[in-house]
């Protein structure tokens, strides 16, 4: 599987563990990891060079098991770590302002931005109800750390825009054998 990633995926899960957790549980971490995916994620990460995934899926994983104690749903802290840091930075002045409803008619944009696998589409807004649907297929690999991570960015993003309350669910699941993965996102 050649599939590629944003640098700035990689260097914001490092920043995750070492700012969260410190260097010592980075180590702890990094010591569980194959050596490429070591070399990686030791070394140099240039934020807009591409990256193989699997360096990534790896390294959240081993994250998820040895600081996470297994839970998947770890990998949303992740991801909702990630988020910040996009607002930080690339999505800072786009969205800003933005309303929720606004953001998630973007959010394929976000995703390609990122990521260069699966297809991300907005299914579902649904202003006055204050709910959405996003759907993500055809993607290469199945790993429910990785719709986690999706998710706890979600969630994350819909805090920084304003939104209270906001809860993702995962209503399919490609990773659990349905044909894709579906977020149902509910806010206040």
């Amino acid at each position: 599987m050649d599939v590629r990633i944003k640098g700035m995926v990689i260097s914001s899960t490092v920043a995750f563990v070492k700012e969260k957790f410190g260097e010592k549980m980075f180590n702890k971490v990094v010591e569980e990891l194959s050596g490429e995916t070591r070399k990686v994620v030791t070394g140099h990460v240039i934020a807009g060079a591409t990256y193989d995934i699997l360096f990534l899926l790896e390294f959240q994983k081993k994250i998820c098991e040895v600081i996470g104690k297994g839970d998947p749903l770890f990998a949303r802290e992740i991801g909702a770590f990630a988020a910040e840091r996009s607002f930080i930075g690339l999505f800072k002045y786009l969205l800003k302002l933005a309303s929720i409803p606004f953001a998630l008619k973007r959010a394929p944009f976000i995703y390609n931005t990122f990521y260069s696998m699966g297809k991300m589409e907005v299914i579902k807004i649904d202003s006055e109800n204050k709910e959405s649907i996003i759907k993500v297929d055809k993607l290469p690999f199945k790993d429910v750390y990785w719709e986690q991570r999706i998710a706890g960015w979600i969630e994350k993003a819909g805090e920084i825009l304003g939104a209270k309350d906001v809860d993702v669910k995962i209503s399919k699941s490609f990773a659990l054998d349905d044909e894709f993965t579906e977020y149902y996102i509910k806010w206040e």
